[in-house]
Formats: C-alpha cells, structure tokens, sequence
C-alpha cells in the first residue's frame, strides 16, 4: 500500500482527536473523504484501526500502534526535508581540513570558533602536514581544502581564494647578536647562519635573503633545514640559526627563543595565506572558505 503522507497526517490527526469532524477541520477537508480515505487506509493494511460506536471514535491496539509509528515517520521525513537544507547551504556536515602546522597554531583555531559560533552543525577533522603533501591528499579527494602559506608549485588544478597576509618576524636564539635589537632586516639576517624551512621558499623570503648576500658577495650561510615550524623554532631555540617565520609562531614561547619584527617593506607585505578547494566542492566547504576570509590577524607583532 502507498502510504503518502498526507495520508499518514490524516491518520495522525484523526487519532489525536477521535472525531472526524474535528480532524477534518484541522486537515481543512470535508468529513466524507476524510472517513473514505481512512476506510481505505485499513483496506489496505487488512486490519481494523478504529472502532466506531455511539460513544465516538477509539483507537483499536493496532490503531495506536499505528499511530505512533505514522506519528515517527512524519518527524524523521521534516527531519529529512531540514537536515537536506542545512547540508545544501553548507550548514551542515564535516569539513576535512588540511593546514600547515604555522596555519594550524593561530589561524584554525580562530576560524573553528567563528564556525561554532556560525555553523554548529559543521564539524572539522584537521590534517597537518607540508605544503606537497597536502595537495596530494587535496588531489586524492583524501581532504576537503588545504591552508597553505606562500605561493605553491602544483596548486593550479585547484581553485584558490586568498584569505589574508601573514606578517613575519625572525625567530632568534635569546643569545644571538641582534636579539638586543628591536626589530632587524633582512641584511642583518644573510649575515647568517639560517635555518631553511618551506615556509621561507613559499614566500619569497629566501630569495631576498640570496639578494642581499649577492650584493655584498657573501655566501649563504646555512644552519639546518626544517619541514616544518615546530623544526624551525626548535633549530632556533637550540641556538643553530636563526629562522624566519610567520608571526603566529609568537604564541610558541620559549626560554631560548626571542622574536623580532623584521623592517622591511617586503616583511611586512607578509606571506598571503591561501585556501585551496575542488571546483566542485560541497557547499559546506565553500562556507567555511567564507568564514576563513573574515579573520583578521590576532597576534601582535613585536
């Protein structure tokens, strides 16, 4: 039998209020195709719903049953109906995100509040990894969107928005010669030793560091290298070199570690932050790309 749901409202209704006259009124129709309908209702189930006497209308065991049961169906279908709305607007469902650890330490705790606050039906699983690697899962469909700092080799199958710029300071052994200074440039820095990381290349960071070792005919004096910020600030604290990363690191604090702003206009340009998606993906990445473009830096500079 095709039980519609206008057909279960009816039965619903009519079983809240055991009278045909009532429940029509409420369902906006006559009695008599409402009696009709009920009457085929229990044709087509082959049991008796309700007993009709002198003393009105009653719910038969099989009835009340039925009734809750109908009762369930309504409820799990408007629940159906609003669930598929909120995943269609982007409202609701699980966002993959992929970042880069300097990302993960400032930037997606901020944009998971904002998301809480404006999508609490959205939950977020967090991947941190390089820049490489996270296009590869991007690519395998193994993440929703990767946040990635600096311009990135391979991203051109993907769509792009650009979030924001992340300014960046010089991460300095507490017993370093500038360390007394209040901010340095990227001259003082080529003196050396360096420690390279991903995030220097991305930016264009390095490439200022060769120029400024170019004009005065030094090498480059390399420290160490690092895959990812935690290396960096680590190599730093222990006193092997000097590195240059995004102010989020600020919030690392360590005895063995100072912070300086780096003065130069390409310094304070910043590194842009760029989220990286699927042209066709599902709307609720696409609303968590439209948060993440509202938030603005929170760290202070040094």
């Amino acid at each position: 039998m095709d039980l519609t749901q206008r057909l279960l409202e009816q039965f619903v209704v009519l079983a809240q209020e055991l009278h045909f006259g009532r429940a029509a009124e409420r369902l906006r129709i006559q009695q008599p195709p409402l009696s009709q309908a009920i009457a085929r209702l229990e044709r087509g189930l082959g049991v008796q719903l309700l007993v009709r006497d002198g003393r009105g209308v009653r719910l038969t065991a099989a009835g009340r049953a039925f009734a809750e049961d109908a009762q369930h169906l309504l409820d799990g279908s408007v629940a159906a109906e609003e669930r598929v709305r909120r995943v269609g607007a982007g409202e609701e469902g699980i966002v993959r995100i992929g970042a880069l650890s300097t990302v993960l330490l400032e930037f997606v705790p901020t944009l998971l509040e904002a998301a809480r606050a404006r999508l609490p039906a959205v939950t977020a699983h967090l991947v941190q990894d390089t820049s490489p690697r996270l296009l590869d899962m991007l690519r395998a469909r193994a993440v929703d969107m990767v946040l990635i700092l600096g311009i990135t080799a391979g991203a051109e199958d993907f769509a792009v928005a650009r979030l924001r710029s992340e300014s960046i300071v010089a991460a300095l052994p507490s017993g370093h010669r500038l360390a007394a200074q209040r901010s340095v440039t990227f001259a003082e820095l080529a003196d050396g030793p360096v420690i390279l990381g991903p995030t220097m290349a991305a930016s264009g960071v390095l490439q200022v560091l060769r120029q400024q070792l170019h004009r005065s005919d030094s090498p480059l004096i390399q420290a160490g290298t690092a895959d990812t910020l935690w290396g960096l600030l680590a190599q730093a604290a222990a006193g092997v070199g000097v590195a240059v990363v995004p102010a989020a690191a600020i919030r690392y604090q360590h005895p063995g570690l100072v912070y300086r702003r780096v003065s130069d206009p390409g310094a304070m340009q910043g590194i842009p932050l760029h989220a990286f998606h699927h042209a066709d993906a599902d709307p609720v990445v696409l609303r968590m790309i439209e948060l993440a473009r509202g938030i603005e830096p929170a760290v202070e500079l040094p």
